[in-house]
């Protein structure tokens, strides 16, 4: 059975259909919710903040609290076997809830920068007192228009929400004129999250071509609790964010 998995992987990894495909599709949830749109969607809803989920106009869930075991284990990851990421440039693309920005604001990073899209969350995001955080700078919109006004990292996080991977590939193809030598990425891999098997096959796909950038690509299984359907819904109606059924990296 192992090695029939395997073959499917492998072929899923080499048919275009299947992972490229998508990015082309209308800029829609699509019924298999890999990709979610930015053309006048996502960005122009309006979005509700609770303690536990922000969720948007529909009652899709944007981001949730429990997701918090991922967002530590990716700050950490940045640190690179160091306890903390002190004397590291951090640059988040994608605030959501500020669960990762939490966990890295306590490993002490030298200067912190913040590059988030939506009105709701930036303006969330002041509320609760960011702009006024040491060390750390805000940059509002798309990371494609941020970029002139972006530096030089150490350490860098992806996770916006409403983009495909073809965003994604076109940021990791920037990455070599934002990522110091030695410098370490990371990003929340919830693509094809409905199949085992193409989530797999993406993340051989997004190794290979990582490696092509000369970066080294390690997948880490993070435990966590998800919540029952009604959490994944955000309230009633609509689906929530994609359910993970392999690994979150």
């Amino acid at each position: 059975l192992s090695a029939v998995y395997q073959c499917l992987v492998e072929c899923s990894e080499f048919d275009g259909a299947s992972l490229c495909a998508f990015s082309k599709v209308p800029r829609e949830w699509s019924q298999d919710g890999w990709v979610r749109t930015l053309d006048g969607g996502y960005l122009a809803s309006s979005l509700s903040f609770s303690h536990d989920r922000i969720t948007d106009a529909t009652g899709k869930a944007v981001m949730m609290r429990w997701e918090e075991p991922i967002m530590r284990a990716h700050a950490a990851a940045l640190c690179c076997g160091a306890p903390s990421l002190s004397g590291s440039d951090v640059l988040n693309i994608g605030f959501g809830m500020g669960l990762f920005d939490e966990a890295a604001q306590a490993l002490g990073p030298r200067s912190h920068t913040i590059v988030e899209a939506h009105p709701d969350v930036w303006a969330n995001m002041h509320a609760r007192g960011w702009a006024s955080r040491p060390r750390c700078a805000l940059v509002f919109g798309r990371w494609q228009e941020a970029l002139p006004r972006l530096g030089l990292y150490d350490a860098i996080f992806y996770d916006t929400f409403g983009e495909g991977v073809a965003e994604f590939d076109a940021f990791c193809a920037v990455l070599p004129a934002l990522l110091r030598p030695g410098g370490r990425f990371s990003f929340f891999n919830g693509f094809c999250a409905h199949s085992a098997r193409l989530h797999t096959s993406f993340a051989m796909r997004t190794s290979a071509c990582l490696g092509v950038l000369g970066l080294r690509c390690r997948f880490q299984l993070v435990p966590c609790a998800p919540p029952g359907e009604e959490g994944w819904r955000g309230g009633s109606g609509g689906g929530g964010r994609t359910q993970c059924m392999h690994s979150w990296s």
